[in-house]
């Protein structure tokens, strides 16, 4: 019984000792994609108010905005992008 208590003492001595790699941080990530098409006629800034006195009267095809973003608790990185995909007419 002496040497079981003696080698538990020793076992567990040397477990507290051991170090211990904890992670401090973890990494989280997370991806959006969503429409951001107008659905609506809006007055288009950038014209001249000779070329263009009305609102739009239409859609060329679809605006997407995306967004990846990182986040470790401490510093949080976002990439946006935007995209046009253009819808063609098939004659």
């Amino acid at each position: 019984m002496k040497k079981l208590m003696r080698a538990f003492v020793i076992i567990t001595a040397l477990i507290v000792h051991m170090p211990v790699y904890a992670q401090d941080t973890v990494l989280m990530a997370g991806i959006a994609k969503t429409d951001i098409t107008p659905t609506e006629s809006l007055y288009m800034g950038g014209y001249d108010s000779n070329m263009r006195d009305k609102p739009s009267d239409g859609t060329f095809g679809k605006i997407y905005i995306r967004a990846l973003v990182f986040d470790d608790s401490k510093t949080k990185v976002a990439f946006v992008v935007t995209e046009f995909v253009p819808r063609f007419n098939k004659t």
